[in-house]
Protein backbone atom coordinates (compact mmCIF):
# COMPACT_ATOMS: atom_id res chain seq x y z
CA UNK A 1 0.00 0.00 0.00
CA UNK A 2 3.13 2.29 0.82
CA UNK A 3 3.35 2.74 -3.11
CA UNK A 4 0.48 4.22 -3.89
CA UNK A 5 0.02 7.83 -3.13
CA UNK A 6 -2.78 10.83 -4.14
CA UNK A 7 -1.25 13.88 -4.76
CA UNK A 8 -2.67 17.10 -7.48
CA UNK A 9 -1.52 17.83 -10.97
CA UNK A 10 -1.35 21.70 -11.64
CA UNK A 11 -1.34 23.19 -14.87
CA UNK A 12 -0.55 26.87 -14.61
CA UNK A 13 -1.80 28.94 -17.52
CA UNK A 14 1.15 31.57 -17.44
CA UNK A 15 -0.08 32.79 -21.24
CA UNK A 16 2.36 31.69 -23.38
CA UNK A 17 1.08 27.85 -23.82
CA UNK A 18 -2.52 26.60 -24.81
CA UNK A 19 -5.27 29.27 -24.42
CA UNK A 20 -7.34 28.34 -21.60
CA UNK A 21 -7.40 28.45 -17.75
CA UNK A 22 -4.47 26.54 -15.70
CA UNK A 23 -5.92 23.00 -14.69
CA UNK A 24 -5.76 20.67 -11.02
CA UNK A 25 -6.21 17.38 -11.52
CA UNK A 26 -6.22 14.55 -8.81
CA UNK A 27 -4.40 11.45 -9.26
CA UNK A 28 -2.96 8.39 -8.15
CA UNK A 29 0.87 7.54 -8.30
CA UNK A 30 1.98 4.08 -8.67
CA UNK A 31 5.96 3.70 -7.66
CA UNK A 32 6.69 0.20 -8.67
CA UNK A 33 10.55 0.79 -8.48
CA UNK A 34 11.15 -1.05 -11.22
CA UNK A 35 9.69 0.14 -14.14
CA UNK A 36 9.55 4.31 -12.51
CA UNK A 37 6.87 6.00 -11.57
CA UNK A 38 3.18 5.93 -13.40
CA UNK A 39 -0.28 7.67 -12.52
CA UNK A 40 -3.73 7.66 -13.17
CA UNK A 41 -6.11 10.93 -12.88
CA UNK A 42 -9.15 10.59 -10.75
CA UNK A 43 -10.98 13.71 -11.34
CA UNK A 44 -11.67 15.83 -14.02
CA UNK A 45 -10.06 18.83 -14.79
CA UNK A 46 -10.82 21.63 -12.43
CA UNK A 47 -10.37 25.51 -13.81
CA UNK A 48 -11.26 26.57 -10.19
CA UNK A 49 -10.52 26.04 -6.84
CA UNK A 50 -14.54 25.65 -6.22
CA UNK A 51 -14.18 22.81 -9.07
CA UNK A 52 -11.10 20.94 -7.00
CA UNK A 53 -14.08 21.07 -4.36
CA UNK A 54 -16.09 19.34 -5.99
CA UNK A 55 -13.64 16.72 -7.47
CA UNK A 56 -12.77 16.37 -4.00
CA UNK A 57 -16.18 15.86 -2.47
CA UNK A 58 -17.16 13.59 -5.02
CA UNK A 59 -14.07 11.13 -4.37
CA UNK A 60 -14.48 11.57 -0.59
CA UNK A 61 -18.11 10.55 -0.97
CA UNK A 62 -17.15 7.44 -3.14
CA UNK A 63 -14.33 6.60 -0.53
CA UNK A 64 -17.04 6.53 1.93
CA UNK A 65 -19.45 4.25 0.00
CA UNK A 66 -16.70 1.31 -0.87
CA UNK A 67 -15.68 1.71 3.35
CA UNK A 68 -19.29 0.80 4.15
CA UNK A 69 -19.51 -1.71 1.09
CA UNK A 70 -16.07 -3.32 3.15
CA UNK A 71 -17.26 -3.13 6.08
CA UNK A 72 -20.33 -5.05 5.45
CA UNK A 73 -18.65 -7.88 3.64
CA UNK A 74 -16.30 -7.72 6.37
CA UNK A 75 -19.29 -8.33 8.77
CA UNK A 76 -21.09 -10.67 6.93
CA UNK A 77 -18.12 -12.68 6.72
CA UNK A 78 -18.16 -13.40 10.39
CA UNK A 79 -21.70 -14.29 10.76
Amino acid sequence: MSNLHLDLSFERNDGSGLPGPSIARIYVKFSSGVEGDSHSYISPDCASAAELDQAVDHLQKELEKIRARGHALFAHQRS
